[in-house]
């Protein structure tokens, strides 16, 4: 029998908070470990587990919600990948594409607004009265809050998060911060030149850096085969049996005609159609007809490829039949797909006039003290120093940036157009020297070096964005 003596001593370390931050502390670190023994035992393989395996599922997802955002705002990935990680990954949890679906929209809301109405001009448009007209328009705003994105995950998925498991999650995306898209290899970018021309031979040069994700997929740019497509209808050359092309430019050329058939027969609408490109790139895969299947059942999703891959197995009395994952290892490669490293752009500001003040990625932001992505590299610079285009393009915008816009806190701005997935921006300009609808040519003076809009010195703020994602500046600059 317990002593009185045990007993009060088991009463003041109950009532000790300090005990129970330690036994919350302890809860933690076995989660950490636990999950470490899960994926690899250690944080860089945990790291390499989630890039590999879990952000490519979540890839489509992800693309499609933060395409619909404003002001180049995006979802905390970080935040959930540990989510998913921490609560649903786990034979608790079988159906997996349904858990990825109701889990990100925890982390988003949808809201509307009053617009003004404009014609093709950019002028209002005007009603019987003179009025000026409005509609209302909804967009997509991220969840920002970790506390409100643990309660929306309670809510959609009716269970309890504790605080231990709060915690774990906190501190898991913080070792996931520095987290990155898979590139492609430098066997892939060597063929860059031949992927171009042909997709511009059959139509799709915009579509270029898509075939090279799909590459880098398929072969990662090596064997005489690199698009993997020897067994296709196309090839009239060579034998129609795995790798029986033995000309890689041949196999480049039937590759992108292919593909070329799929995005046609997928309607994709353009290199931002996250429904059409997961669409089409899974037939590239499947082939036998899965894309006029699935659109009758409203398109692709991961469910109905896995329904096609059994149906296809059973016919042909397979194991298994073609990569039901297919769109999500594809796209794990698509936002930096095309760049060679070699430099595409030219620097905003020429050499010796400029230090590099905030390079891309995260840091603790200068105005609010939040730790927010910076979504470009700042080159700091006199007042009036010429700001050049790094490439030619279209002007698209050219203005104050007003939030909601698309361009709020950028101060006076150039964003420039150079394909269908390419942009270039140019933040917080004192004088801005092109208007929207200009073409320029790589290296014309557009602006001039300022410190407008939500900036703190004299700077210019550049910006990459390739297919309406942020990248790294640097790895295109020469």
């Amino acid at each position: 029998m317990m002593s009185a003596t045990a007993y009060a001593l088991l009463i003041r370390i109950a009532k000790d908070k300090r005990v129970w931050k330690a036994i919350g502390g302890l809860l933690v670190l076995i989660l950490l470990i636990a999950t470490a023994v899960v994926t690899g035992m250690t944080r860089h393989n945990l790291q390499v587990y989630v890039t590999n395996q879990v952000a490519p599922d979540f890839a489509p997802l992800v693309s499609s919600v933060n395409s619909d955002m404003e002001d180049g705002q995006e979802i905390n990935t970080q935040l959930l990948y540990a989510a998913y990680v921490t609560i649903f990954d786990n034979s608790r949890y079988p159906d997996k594409a349904n858990i990825r679906e109701q889990l990100i929209r925890a982390f988003y809301e949808r809201k509307t607004k009053k617009v003004l109405v404009c014609d093709a001009d950019g002028n209002p448009v005007l009603d019987g009265n003179g009025n000026k007209t409005y509609k209302i328009k909804e967009y997509t705003v991220p969840v920002t809050d970790s506390t409100e994105i643990f309660k929306n995950i309670e809510a959609r998925f009716q269970i309890t998060i504790s605080d231990s498991e709060r915690e774990y999650m906190i501190n898991l995306s913080q070792i996931l911060m520095d987290y990155s898209p898979s590139t492609v290899s430098e066997q892939v970018t060597a063929y860059e030149g031949l992927i171009s021309q042909y997709c511009s031979q059959y139509g799709i040069p915009q579509y270029a850096s898509l075939v090279m994700a799909v590459m880098q997929n398929e072969s990662g740019g090596t064997g005489n085969d690199p698009m993997q497509c020897s067994e296709s209808p196309l090839n009239t050359k060579y034998p129609q049996r795995h790798n029986g092309i033995t000309d890689p430019e041949y196999s480049i050329s039937i590759g992108i005609k292919y593909f070329e058939n799929c995005l046609r027969a997928a309607k994709c609408k353009s290199p931002d159609d996250v429904q059409g490109i997961s669409l089409a790139l899974q037939g590239y895969n499947f082939g036998n007809g899965y894309i006029s299947w699935a659109l009758k059942k409203s398109g692709y999703t991961q469910a109905n490829a896995v329904e096609f891959s059994q149906k296809q197995a059973t016919q042909l009395g397979w194991d298994s039949y073609g990569d039901v994952n297919y769109v999500s290892h594809v796209l794990r490669f698509y936002s930096t797909a095309g760049s060679s490293g070699s430099g595409i752009f030219g620097y905003p500001i020429k050499a010796g006039k400029y230090t590099i003040s905030s390079p891309f990625g995260y840091r603790s932001d200068p105005t609010t003290g939040k730790r927010t992505l910076h979504k470009g590299v700042d080159f700091a610079a006199a007042y009036g120093t010429p700001i050049y285009a790094g490439e030619s393009g279209k002007v698209i915008f050219a203005d104050f940036g007003v939030t909601g816009g698309g361009y709020g806190g950028y101060g006076n701005v150039v964003a420039i157009q150079h394909s269908s997935s390419t942009m270039s921006l140019y933040g917080h300009c004192s004088q801005l020297l092109v208007k929207k609808g200009e073409t320029v040519q790589k290296g014309q003076v557009i602006a001039l070096v300022g410190s407008t809009g939500d900036s703190t010195g004299n700077h210019c703020h550049f910006e990459i964005r390739l297919n309406g994602k942020t990248v790294d500046p640097m790895s295109y600059l020469k």
